[in-house]
């Protein structure tokens, strides 16, 4: 297993086994690096999961 640091403008990542891996800006877990979101897919989820709960409220009162 190889593990690398790679310095960025930001901070680092890691560069494990060729696979990179980032720090989600929202709760700060390590995720694989697969487009330029800065979040990982737990933290967009639960986004998108309270994005959807909150239009059903606003429909639900309207």
């Amino acid at each position: 297993m190889k593990i690398e640091k790679k310095v960025t403008y930001y901070g680092y990542d890691l560069l494990i086994n060729s696979v990179l891996y980032k720090r989600c800006i929202h709760c700060n877990e390590w995720y694989e690096f697969k487009h330029e979101l800065g979040y990982c897919p737990e933290c967009i989820f639960s986004y998108v999961a309270q994005l959807r709960k909150s239009k059903e409220m606003e429909t639900k009162y309207l």
